[in-house]
């Protein structure tokens, strides 16, 4: 397996301007990613401590780009010399790095490649691991190293982890099952993801090394770890008897819980680097709420008129990003962000 290194120019990068229409509601400040007329989507998945914003989206005709938001200016990059099909982003690391995936239609079997855009560079590298869907990565740390998985195209096909680390890529994979997702890694090379073992009970991990931990709260019937911090503080979520989802959190080997009050799902996306944690809920009428969790304190987040909001990773000032359905039914990758010495917002 190799790679290959694609310098992005003219239309590759393209800097789009200011996006219009903040809109200020308690303390964040509002902006929603309309990058261009008529676009069918855009999301946002990830923010580093810089204030970068990571996500892509999809123009009227299909066409799926990247973008870096950064000091109020959208960077339009087309990963492929072309455009593409098929775009997905990933994580950003505090050095500018950021992860996802492309379709590639020039490969055989045709499929989606992992990816690294820098973005002090422009450059984007593509990295070929052959399987029948695609790969896509998960997980970033600030030294560069990757994880993710691998899909199959075949019904219930296993998913199969790898990472990349110093540009060679390898697999992660728990020992004895049917199937292994790591979803992120921290500084110290901790893996974190979810297996599913011989019986089709779907476990969170947390690998140190070659030491295994299982993740499995009280009472859970299927779990999943979305993230380990530098503090090596892993969370995510689980699922009980009664179907209810509940965010998690595991801290020097003790687990807690972490219920929205009154919700009946609570699910937990990402940590930022010091430890303010990110995700949704979904409340007794079945409305999804984005949410913010720090010190047992929980802050709801929903973006003005959506009728859905879901925050996909927050930094460590409180800035928050993620994805909200107007009442059209068309998604928006959107920045929730906490000016400067207004922490925390509400």
């Amino acid at each position: 397996m190799g790679l290959q290194r694609v310098l992005l120019a003219g239309a590759g990068a393209v800097a789009v301007g200011m996006l219009a229409g903040a809109a200020r509601a308690g303390s964040f400040v509002y902006t929603s990613f309309d990058i261009v007329g008529g676009q069918l989507a855009s999301d946002a998945t990830d923010i580093n401590d810089a204030g970068q914003v990571w996500g892509s989206y999809a123009d009227a005709s299909n066409n799926q780009f990247a973008f870096v938001y950064a000091g109020g200016t959208t960077t339009s990059i087309a990963v492929l010399p072309s455009n593409s099909s098929g775009v997905y982003t990933g994580r950003i690391n505090a050095n500018g790095l950021a992860t996802g995936a492309v379709y590639d239609g020039m490969v055989k079997p045709q499929r989606y490649q992992p990816f690294t855009y820098d973005t002090n560079s422009s450059a984007a590298t593509i990295y070929s691991i052959k399987t029948t869907y695609g790969s896509f990565p998960l997980g970033i740390n600030n030294a560069g190293s990757i994880v993710g998985w691998t899909v199959g195209k075949a019904a219930n096909a296993p998913f199969k982890g790898f990472d990349i680390v110093g540009g060679a890529i390898g697999k992660v994979t728990v020992k004895g099952s049917k199937s292994t997702n790591p979803t992120g890694i921290n500084d110290a090379g901790q893996i974190c993801g979810a297996y599913v073992d011989a019986g089709g009970v779907q476990h969170g991990f947390l690998l140190t090394g070659k030491k295994l931990t299982t993740i499995d709260p009280a009472g859970s019937t299927d779990t999943w770890a979305s993230f380990v911090n530098n503090a090596g503080e892993v969370g995510g979520y689980y699922s009980d008897s009664q179907n209810s989802t509940h965010g998690f959190t595991l801290n020097g080997g003790v687990i807690a819980t972490a219920n929205y009050p009154g919700a009946v799902q609570t699910v937990l996306n990402r940590s930022a680097s010091n430890g303010i944690l990110a995700g949704y809920y979904e409340d007794g009428a079945g409305a999804t709420h984005g949410m913010l969790y720090q010190g047992g304190h929980f802050t709801s987040v929903d973006y003005p008129g959506a009728v859905f909001t879901n925050l996909l990773a927050v930094n460590a000032g409180g800035s928050a990003v993620g994805l909200y359905r107007d009442a059209a039914g068309v998604y928006h990758g959107f920045l929730a962000s906490c000016p400067a010495g207004q922490f925390p917002c509400s």
